[in-house]
Order: C-alpha cells, then structure tokens, then sequence
C-alpha cells in the first residue's frame, strides 16, 4: 500500500497542493460567512458576562451612516451593528453575500465628554492607565469623538465591507499556494531538481517560496490599501462637512496612537500616529487619509473663495 502511495509523487503533490488551497481559502473566507456568528461573539464586548448593547443614540448615527452613502435596502439590512471591544472600529463579513457584514462600534464611543469615560475600567495590558501623564489626558480628548466623526468612521467601516475585499483575500491565499505549485513544478522540469542534491533542491524549494510569499503579501496589501483609499476618496467627495469629518476622525485616530505608544513604552506606532510595520504596509496611512481629505476640504471651499472675490 505504501509503494503504491509513493508510486506518483507528482499526482500527490498535486493533490496535497490544491487540498491545502481549498483549506486556506476556507480559512480566510469561512470567518466572514459561514462562520460569521463565531466571529461575533469573540470580538463583541461583554459587561458582566452579558453581551453589551448599543444604545439608541449610537444606532441612530449608525442609520446615518448607512444613509450618507448609495446603498441599496437590501445591503443595510444585511448591515449588523455591534457593541465590539477595543478602541477601534472593527467590520467583518461583506454586504456581497447573504451572511451580510458586522460592524464593531467601541464602548468610547458612547461618551459625549471626557468626565464620562469610565477610567477605572479602561486597562491597557491589564494595567490601568495614568490620567493625569500628558499621554493620559491625550488619551482621554482622542477618545472623544464628536458625532459627525463617529459617523465617517462608521460610513468608512460600512464601504469597506461593501466590496469582494474578503473574496479577494482568500482567492490570492489560495492561489498562491497553486502558484507556488506550479511553478516549483516547472523549475523541476527545466533543471531536473528530481535527479539533483536534496540541499540544491531545498535551495530552489525555500527561494519559490519566498517568491511567492511576498507575492502574496504585496497583492494582499496592495488590495487593502486601496480600497481603503478609495473609502476615503468616496466620503471626502460627498462635501465639505464629510471631509472634515473625515479628517478631524482621523487626527483624533492619530493622536489616541500617538497615547498609546507613550502609555505602553512600545513602538506599535510612529512618532506620527501611524501603525509601525517592519516591511509591509498592510494599511492605508492614517497620515496620508488625513492630508487627502484637507486637500479635498480646501478643494471645496476655494471656489466659494474665489466667488466671494
């Protein structure tokens, strides 16, 4: 049985690469669909072991949101609401399919002002935070978001989940997996590395991998980075008031990182506010979402400059 196993090595590398295809792909797009419920219930922020409700005022911006952007009935009913826990807007699932699409709104964004931020509850690693530092109280003012910032966060969060980003995702998992296949496949042919030292093999093997990787890694942030782009691009050309939003939204953003970075005494952010990343640019800068939606601001008040002139 074990020599007629070993008898086509290539019919089983084959099939041992498109099983481990279709379980990556299951594993980055069954979170967002089938597994979508799972998904919820370990990033919702609970209160006593209860699951912790948005109240009316948060649902009605919510409605807003949905309101400000071209959506059709049927994706704002396939939009979830939460309660999430963190500092930051969380969004899973896509309005593209039927399992519909969650959106994550922090417990800070209930407060109206500072006094009303429950400061013995709010741990960072489980230790508490010093109100009183100057990263505190810068803590405290970018945890303040007015209402019209909540509401470009949350319009942000809703176009997000309104593209195949999800899809896209899993697809170039997967096919990388295949691509690295199949490539390793033709190196063999051409050099026949079958009849070669194990460690030339390993070499050739370790350098495909790699390559593929980083193919990966550069579509996948490639993809990311531009739809969050064109996010920002879609709000900050519905008028003045969205861009403004936009970019008070994301000066608080930068300045609740720039906090952190003091509080924690690592470098999980820049000097700046953006997130720290070694190689990759995983995300949009927040630095550059910022100075585009200024651009697109003074964009729209320079002809009412020039028509006052």
């Amino acid at each position: 049985m074990f020599k007629g196993f070993m008898k086509n090595k290539v019919v089983w590398a084959y099939r041992g690469a498109t099983g481990a295809a279709i379980l990556t792909f299951c594993a980055y797009y069954a979170p967002h669909t089938l597994l979508l419920s799972r998904y919820k219930d370990f990033m919702t922020c609970y209160e006593c072991g209860k699951e912790t409700k948005l109240p009316e005022k948060i649902l009605d911006r919510f409605d807003k949101a949905c309101r400000l952007l071209p959506l059709k009935d049927r994706e704002v009913k396939l939009l979830k609401p939460f309660c999430s826990f963190g500092f930051d807007l969380f969004q899973a699932g896509t309005t593209k399919s039927h399992y519909g699409a969650l959106i994550g709104i922090p417990f800070n964004y209930f407060y109206s002002s500072e006094p009303e931020i429950d400061r013995t509850n709010v741990k960072l690693q489980t230790k508490s935070v010093n109100w009183n530092s100057e990263d505190g109280k810068l803590l405290a003012e970018s945890l303040i978001l007015k209402e019209d910032e909540q509401i470009y966060g949350m319009a942000h969060s809703i176009l997000m989940t309104s593209s195949h980003q999800k899809l896209l995702n899993a697809s170039y998992a997967s096919g990388s997996i295949l691509g690295v296949y199949a490539l390793g496949y033709f190196i063999n042919r051409k050099l026949q590395t079958l009849t070669r030292p194990f460690i030339f093999r390993g070499v050739i093997y370790c350098l495909v991998s790699f390559f593929g990787f980083g193919m990966w890694a550069f579509i996948k942030d490639s993809t990311n980075v531009y739809y969050e782009g064109a996010a920002d691009e879609a709000l900050g050309s519905l008028g003045p008031e969205v861009a403004d939003a936009g970019a008070r939204f994301y000066g608080k953003l930068m300045n609740k990182n720039k906090a952190l970075r003091g509080i924690t005494q690592k470098n999980y952010y820049t000097n700046e506010g953006d997130i720290w990343y070694v190689v990759r640019t995983k995300s949009f800068p927040f630095t550059i979402r910022k100075a585009m939606l200024e651009q697109k601001l003074k964009e729209f008040q320079q002809p009412k400059e020039e028509i006052a002139q």
